[in-house]
């Protein structure tokens, strides 16, 4: 929450829009739902943008949001979040790469 704090300030000082990029908080356990949805409702009070990686993971954060008061966008991996990012911002824009978790910690694998 205080790197997303940082985001809206440097965004404020820029001029520009505050972007959070984030597959969510690895490794929660049975907090995942609670800790997720409270970063959710805490990063719509602060962001411009928010995307979500692969969003079936962390719905609890994507559901804590309410997408009348910030823009959110879904992308499937972060080389497509990556993609989006650079077609919308713009110079002055700040952007949180938040927990750049890898695609491959995301794949279902069978041996």
């Amino acid at each position: 929450m205080n790197a997303v704090s940082v985001l809206r300030e440097l965004a404020d000082q820029r001029g520009g829009n505050a972007i959070l990029v984030t597959p969510g908080v690895a490794e929660l356990g049975l907090e995942h739902d609670r800790v997720h949805n409270r970063l959710g409702a805490y990063a719509e009070e602060h962001c411009d943008t928010i995307i979500a990686i692969n969003p079936a993971r962390i719905e609890s954060f994507v559901n804590a949001i309410d997408p009348s008061k910030v823009a959110v966008e879904t992308r499937a991996t972060f080389a497509d979040a990556r993609r989006y990012v650079s077609e919308i911002s713009t110079e002055k824009d700040v952007v949180l790469y938040e927990n750049d978790l890898p695609d491959i910690l995301e794949e279902t694998r069978l041996l």
